[in-house]
């Protein structure tokens, strides 16, 4: 569809009876007067692009050109960072990044049929910090720097680093004072807290909840020299490359008798 301002370079004109509008950016409809073919003529050479089906409404105050139109003309239209370009005859060699096919008038690139080329990993350290339950940043660039799990990988973590997340979920507060005391195996002494009641109860109509937390293999710190309790408890090293963050896209397997043999094997 094109809105076109002078009515003149409209060829084999019908004119529109009835109530067909077009709905411009402000919502706004203007009405469509006639409907023909016109023929484009470029600045930049003599080739001319014939299209159908054109619209002429009088209300408007640019010249609006539909790229399904031109496609619908065998012609190819290329986009670039900075410019856009219609060719008729295109050979295009290389392998494309995303796919997608035209419905109707409009292209859609839809996830069962578009790829992404993964030229490279995206690992942030905003990503990481996420992965691993909104861990501190300096906590974290020493997890990395000794090694500490496998599947992390190095990271650039600047000092000005501020998670917005972490800043609206967690209160600020005074440490307590450290204690002297160490337990020496599992265990031996245990804290414990209780939380509620919350406003959500549980799918068991539960509103508190009780932590427990073993003094000796408790999550990373300093005394323990950053080991996990994983670690501490089974001397294992913990491996974190498969950690996701919450609204990944994720697949789910269909078992055998719940599909046939040409089926999708996960949705």
């Amino acid at each position: 569809m094109i809105g076109l301002l002078i009515q003149d370079v409209l060829t084999i004109r019908q004119e529109i009876r009835g109530s067909r509008v077009v709905v411009i950016a402000n919502n706004s409809k203007l009405p469509i007067a006639q409907v023909g073919k016109t023929m484009i003529v470029p600045c930049s050479n003599s080739n001319q692009v014939e299209l159908d089906h054109v619209f002429y409404v009088p209300g408007m105050k640019k010249n609006l050109m539909s790229v399904s139109q031109l496609t619908s003309a065998d012609n190819f239209v290329v986009f670039g960072p900075d410019d856009v370009k219609v060719y008729h005859n295109l050979k295009v060699s290389g392998t494309p990044l995303m796919e997608g096919r035209r419905i109707k008038s409009i292209y859609v690139m839809s996830v069962e049929i578009a790829y992404v080329k993964k030229t490279q990993k995206n690992e942030t350290a905003d990503l990481w910090h996420a992965r691993l339950g909104h861990v501190i940043y300096n906590k974290l660039k020493t997890i990395i720097n000794k090694f500490m799990l496998k599947g992390l990988p190095q990271l650039d973590i600047k000092e000005d680093m501020v998670c917005a997340g972490c800043q609206y979920g967690k209160a600020h507060q005074l440490p307590f004072k450290e204690s002297k005391f160490r337990v020496k195996q599992p265990l031996e002494l245990v804290h414990s807290d209780v939380f509620g009641p919350v406003k959500q109860s549980s799918i068991g109509g539960m509103r508190y909840m009780v932590t427990f937390i073993d003094d000796f293999s408790r999550l990373p710190q300093q005394r323990l020299e950053f080991k996990s309790r994983y670690e501490k408890l089974l001397n294992i090293k913990p491996t974190v490359g498969h950690f996701q963050v919450f609204g990944c896209v994720c697949y789910v397997f269909i078992l055998d008798h719940l599909r046939s043999k040409f089926d999708k094997k996960a949705i």
